[in-house]
């Protein structure tokens, strides 16, 4: 254990994100550590709505211009310029809790973890979608405590990474989708799983997740991402046992008594889980028809 600070850089990635610009930068300028003791970078990756005016007018931003398109791109591009001993990502459709940063520093005073994967909350005050929200902060510590390496994946809207780590490991896999997964295996081929940690006190809300629709489209978009990262990785997703203990520890944990909250929880998992599966469906269609295609 250390009892030593780190400084931290923060790292937003944004593309025509100004609905959620204004929440996202006041809530990183508003944490509970002082200003000296983080720097936060906005990367411009080509944004056209006026959201780039509302970050150059933030005199305590820095912003950075990335103009090859993709956020790990635009993330490589910040991790160029961070000072940092560690680096906190999140996306400009999130707000992070007060003490988001104070959290990530006192996870990292264990010197053993190198990685922290934090909680994304839900908007509002829709139970529902607070219910899903804690289904998934369940799984991400389910994962964790397990230790078997193929479940891991990682989540940039709410990362922290050790600059130790990422001299390492090298930059993100400059790729549309799931770069962070590949990353987070990387690092626990090279490092253990025990460099990775989950932590539901590292919290941000994800705005964009306004409705039961969205997290069942998010799903469909991620079960296609992760069809193609298990040929790159030994990433593979959770088996349905998995699931079920999962969703059971969910609703004991519950504020509600399980009667009312099993049918809720597994009547939204259960749409869910068919358009993640529809994902990974189409993901292998394509990946099939480009192979016929190729021989």
């Amino acid at each position: 254990m250390s009892s030593h600070r780190p400084r931290i850089s923060v790292i937003v990635p944004f593309h025509n994100a100004r609905p959620y610009l204004r929440e996202c930068i006041d809530g990183l300028l508003d944490q509970t550590i002082g200003r000296s003791s983080y720097e936060v970078l906005f990367v411009n990756n080509n944004s056209t709505d006026g959201g780039e005016a509302l970050v150059a007018a933030e005199p305590s931003i820095r912003m950075v211009h990335e103009s090859k398109p993709g956020s790990y791109a635009a993330r490589n591009a910040g991790l160029r310029e961070a000072t940092g001993e560690v680096i906190a990502f999140t996306d400009p459709d999130c707000v992070p809790r007060p003490d988001w940063l104070e959290r990530v520093a006192d996870a990292m005073h264990d010197l053993r973890t190198g990685i922290v994967l934090g909680f994304r909350s839900a908007p509002g005050d829709g139970f529902l979608l607070k219910l899903l929200a804690e289904y998934e902060s369940e799984k991400m510590r389910y994962i964790v405590g397990r230790g078997r390496p193929e479940l891991f994946f990682g989540h940039t809207n709410n990362m922290a990474v050790r600059r130790s780590v990422l001299d390492r490991v090298g930059a993100f896999e400059e790729r549309m989708r799931g770069a962070d997964t590949l990353f987070v295996q990387r690092a626990i081929e090279l490092m253990g799983t025990g460099a990775v940690t989950y932590r539901d006190d590292v919290e941000v809300c994800h705005l964009e997740v306004a409705s039961i629709f969205t997290f069942y489209k998010k799903n469909l978009i991620y079960g296609g991402s992760n069809e193609r990262l298990g040929e790159k990785a030994p990433f593979r997703p959770l088996a349905m046992g998995d699931r079920l203990r999962i969703a059971r520890e969910t609703i004991r944990k519950g504020r509600l008594p399980a009667a009312l909250t099993a049918p809720m929880l597994l009547g939204a998992l259960l749409p869910g889980l068919l358009c993640y599966e529809l994902g990974r469906t189409g993901a292998r269609h394509r990946r099939n028809e480009h192979g016929q295609a190729v021989g």
